[in-house]
């Protein structure tokens, strides 16, 4: 019988890679976009009078950038796992799309959450840099 003899399940295998190459790209996109952010932000407060402090502003924020960028993208693969576990526990089916939406939730929960702490984490430990 094999994979042949499930109907559309050849559909849903493949619809379910394209929505993993779109999410990927979304992602690098994503990143782009904060990069850019991030350096008009620098060249922003560069510009504005503050030169002498540019140096410290932008290793502080491409600091922050790089570090919340690792964090989230680790705590999004384990929030995806988590996301799993979580609706294998209530009962939720994990099979097919359940399954894909438990770990789409849990990856972006966790990315949120661990980019948000790294960005917190950042600020905490660079308060008195600039003064």
């Amino acid at each position: 019988m094999g994979i042949n003899g499930i109907p559309g399940y050849s559909d849903f295998v493949g619809n379910a890679a394209k929505a993993a190459r779109f999410l990927k790209y979304g992602g690098y996109i994503g990143i782009g976009f904060s990069f850019a952010g991030t350096t008009n932000d620098v060249v922003d407060a560069c510009s504005k009078g503050r030169e002498n402090e540019c140096g410290k502003f932008a290793f502080k924020e491409y600091t922050k950038f790089t570090l919340s960028t690792a964090a989230g993208i680790g705590s999004g693969t384990v929030g995806a796992s988590a996301g799993l576990a979580a609706c294998a526990a209530i009962g939720i089916v994990t099979a097919g799309a359940g399954g894909v939406a438990c770990a789409v939730v849990g990856s972006m929960a966790g990315g949120y959450i661990g980019s948000k702490a790294a960005e917190l984490g950042v600020d905490m430990i660079f308060q008195d840099y600039g003064k």
